[in-house]
């Protein structure tokens, strides 16, 4: 019999890793991605920004995503028959899912850009090229940001009517 206070602990922790990546990619898609294209004089240092800073901060946010998905998983699993309700199942599949959309879908933009080299060869970026993978890239970040968003709903109204 798994104690009930590891069920809180498991849900709620999965619970706050949900809002904060979910609020990580919402600000990223809709803030911190247009003020880069839009404020970088140059195709090159916006790729620079995108290949230093925000493929690995997406990675930690993807990492989050994923390990909540685990959490709620467990507690599904951990749960006697009575307590195993299905948001649970639904958030641990959804988030495990929105990990692979993000690694597949996300991660050959990051390729290209990083297989530009070092800063030599990241000065000659296409800037038509990158600009369409650019907004190709935060559309799909605002994908990921919403369908994080609509797991953390699912997941807080689940906690909030489970009786634990």
């Amino acid at each position: 019999m798994t104690s009930p206070a590891l069920l809180i602990a498991l849900k709620l922790t999965s619970t706050v890793g949900l809002g904060l990546a979910s609020s990580f990619a919402i600000s990223l898609g809709a803030f911190t991605l247009p003020t880069i294209y839009r404020l970088a004089d140059a195709p090159s240092r916006a790729a620079e920004l995108v290949r230093g800073r925000v493929h690995k901060l997406m990675r930690l946010s993807s990492s989050v995503v994923a390990a909540a998905g685990v959490l709620q998983g467990a507690a599904y699993y951990l749960s006697p028959a009575h307590g195993r309700h299905p948001y649970l199942l639904y958030s641990a599949i959804g988030s495990l899912a929105i990990t692979g959309y993000a690694h597949a879908i996300l991660e050959p933009f990051f390729n290209r850009v990083e297989s530009s080299g070092d800063s030599e060869k990241i000065s000659n970026v296409n800037g038509e090229r990158f600009s369409r993978d650019f907004e190709t890239l935060m559309s799909r970040t605002s994908i990921c940001g919403a369908a994080t968003a609509t797991c953390f709903i699912i997941t807080a109204i689940g906690n909030f009517g489970d009786l634990y």
